[in-house]
């Protein structure tokens, strides 16, 4: 993908960046709502 190769993006973006909680990404602030749904905040 051209925009990951021109900001430097090495993560995988499949997926919930906030669930597991257990595996969050480093530098993503999530918040818990209901059950296994989470949010980005920052």
């Amino acid at each position: 993908m051209n925009i990951k190769l021109e900001y430097g993006v090495k993560k995988n973006w499949m997926g919930n960046p906030c669930f597991p909680t257990k595996y969050a990404w480093d530098g993503v602030k999530c918040r818990s709502t209901t059950g296994n749904t989470t949010r980005i905040v920052s």
